[in-house]
């Protein structure tokens, strides 16, 4: 299942992983099912996956990283169009993960938890912008900004 930008010959729809988002790339990211795991993997997107804050890696690691239901996962990172001077928002989804049986996958348990990476937290000495933030209503995700 390829996560990624809609573009003319792929729309967006409810049954594949398009977004109208110019912050992602064409093919952005990738979940896959192998050995009753989910895995999730950057495919060299420009702006970043990220699961929680911890960034994937978009270097072509073949193994990808493993997802579980409730993870927050955001592809892209907002950017902001100088020449409009506008903000493009990144996606940020809450998945909820079904094996072929039927059976919902668990929730990340404490010893699976990711460590952000080092450079996303301290980055240049900065002080970090605070984050998007997921409330869920009912079945539709919507992002509120912290101000």
């Amino acid at each position: 299942f390829v996560i990624g930008r809609s573009v003319k010959d792929i729309p967006v729809s409810n049954s594949n992983g398009r977004f109208q988002s110019r912050v992602l790339s064409k093919d952005h990211a990738r979940i896959t099912y192998t050995n009753n795991r989910f895995i999730l993997q950057d495919l060299g997107s420009s702006n970043g996956t990220f699961i929680g804050d911890h960034k994937l890696r978009s270097d072509g690691e073949v193994s990808g990283t493993r997802i579980y239901s409730g993870d927050i996962i955001r592809f892209g990172s907002e950017t902001l169009d100088k020449q409009r001077q506008q903000s493009e928002k990144c996606v940020i989804a809450v998945f909820k993960l079904f094996h072929p049986t039927g059976e919902e996958e668990i929730a990340r348990p404490d010893s699976e938890r990711l460590i952000p990476n080092l450079e996303e937290t301290i980055g240049s000495g900065k002080p970090r912008r605070k984050k998007p933030r997921v409330k869920l209503d009912d079945e539709d995700i919507k992002v509120y900004e912290d101000i």
